[in-house]
């Protein structure tokens, strides 16, 4: 089964969650200056930090590139055996042998 990053945030429904932890951590009236948001912006800041890690821990595989550089590397292996059973010139490396000079 692959694991997406649709599936471990929830297919955005934590996103639906962060506005309501962010309300509930502004501060209250009697704050300086009241009402602020500073644990709220510490909160969002370190969600961000989190979810931007991940793009350096979750590596995709390049499947396409692999497979096109195999066909690369078997259609080069092809034109070279082409080349060494092609006969030169028109003449079998046989006949060139047994032709003198």
């Amino acid at each position: 089964m692959r694991v997406s990053l649709s599936r471990i945030l929830g297919c955005g429904q934590c996103y639906l969650h962060i506005p309501t932890a962010e309300s509930a951590l502004r501060a209250g009236p009697d704050a300086n200056p009241p009402l602020n948001m500073r644990k709220a912006l510490i909160f969002h800041g370190v969600i961000i930090c989190a979810v931007s890690l991940l793009v350096f821990a979750l590596k995709g595989k390049q499947n396409r590139r692999e497979r096109d550089e195999m066909e690369v590397g078997r259609a080069e292996l092809d034109q070279t055996s082409m080349e060494v059973f092609t006969p030169r010139d028109g003449v079998e490396d046989s006949k060139r042998l047994s032709t003198p000079g």
